[in-house]
């Protein structure tokens, strides 16, 4: 027989084990989504060519050093990456500061928005990963191996695996509740 002692020791231990590998996991995104931001898919132009340094009025691709070259190459797919890595960052440091700020995250509710913080998050640096292998394959490969098809389609495999596990969690806690209320 369990006490409630011991069901609620059980109870901080998991979430302790929880907030120790949400921290662990939103430390590498962040890591990640840094460097991807300073040094994006194709890398920055190292030189700089402008039409007055060439002396060249008819230059083709004006660029600056340090400057993306994805974002010279095709604009749109450049906001779609930053945009992504942008909230992989932003949610992952959100992630980090809850998880060290001390506030009571005592309760299984907190730590589910957490992790659906990070799902949001994991899902933003799988997209962006997605864009930069894109833009980085040959078009002659891209078409044949769409890369970031292959990432969707397993992503969204795990997320369905995700969701069936909830809603089984959420049936359990269902049932639960209903045997509870019977009693009163």
């Amino acid at each position: 027989m369990i006490t409630n002692q011991q069901s609620n020791f059980d109870q901080r231990k998991w979430m302790e084990q929880k907030s120790k590998a949400l921290m662990v996991v939103a430390s590498l995104i962040a890591n990640m989504a840094f460097q991807a931001g300073i040094n994006p898919a194709g890398g920055v132009w190292q030189d700089d060519q402008t039409e007055q340094s060439q002396g060249n009025p008819s230059l083709n691709n004006p660029h600056k050093a340090g400057k993306s070259i994805m974002a010279y190459h095709d604009i749109l797919i450049y906001r779609c990456f930053i945009t992504q890595n942008t909230i992989a960052f932003v949610s992952s440091l959100g992630t980090i500061s809850l998880l060290i700020s001390g506030l009571p995250f005592r309760r299984k509710v907190f730590m589910w928005i957490l992790n659906g913080v990070m799902w949001l998050t994991a899902s933003s640096i799988i997209y962006s990963y997605g864009l930069s292998i894109g833009f980085v394959t040959p078009d002659r490969e891209v078409k044949k191996e769409r890369p970031y098809a292959v990432a969707v389609v397993a992503w969204s495999f795990v997320i369905t695996i995700f969701l069936l596990g909830i809603s089984g969690v959420t049936k359990k806690w269902w049932n639960l509740c209903e045997i509870g209320r019977a009693h009163v």
